[in-house]
């Protein structure tokens, strides 16, 4: 979800999200 995807930009460098912490956190959630 969208608060998944806030700890995965901040987790990768603080700055806009990449394309791959998008994948991981959507990974993630599922997982969850």
């Amino acid at each position: 979800g969208p608060l998944t995807v806030t700890r995965g930009r901040d987790r990768a460098h603080g700055h806009y999200p990449t394309l791959s912490s998008i994948r991981n956190a959507m990974t993630s959630d599922l997982s969850q």
